[in-house]
């Protein structure tokens, strides 16, 4: 993998990471 390709997939994990904590957010919210 070049530097590019793992520098693209730092960025697409960290936006999964980022949406799933927000959707684990409003399940949260929506239980309380």
């Amino acid at each position: 993998m070049t530097a590019q390709e793992i520098f693209f997939m730092s960025m697409v994990l960290k936006n999964r990471l980022s949406e799933s904590r927000e959707t684990c957010c409003e399940m949260e919210n929506k239980i309380y």
